[in-house]
């Protein structure tokens, strides 16, 4: 069960969303029609699925580092340590 040669492009397109919509409605026609092209999209769809989220764990993750356990971000502490600075100088 294989895609066919000649749509393994425009099923790609087909899932970013890139392809006009007469094209479009070309691809889904096909896949009404084709078991391997609908295998492979199912497979490129699940792909995607698994990068997207891969991404928003990365952002989480990033995220995480920048929040302390006491729930301040690392740049608010920055901010009050020199803010704090600032104002045992103007005390002085």
């Amino acid at each position: 069960m294989q895609a066919c040669e000649h749509q393994k492009e425009n099923l790609t397109l087909y899932i970013y969303g890139e392809l006009d919509p007469v094209a479009g409605r070309k691809v889904e026609n096909h896949l009404e029609n084709c078991e391997g092209c609908r295998h492979e999209y199912q497979r490129l769809s699940t792909i995607l699925d698994n990068l997207e989220l891969l991404k928003e764990m990365d952002a989480i993750q990033k995220l995480s580092r920048v929040v302390t356990p006491d729930g301040e971000t690392e740049l608010q502490r920055g901010m009050d340590d020199d803010t704090r600075g600032m104002r045992q100088d103007a005390d002085r």
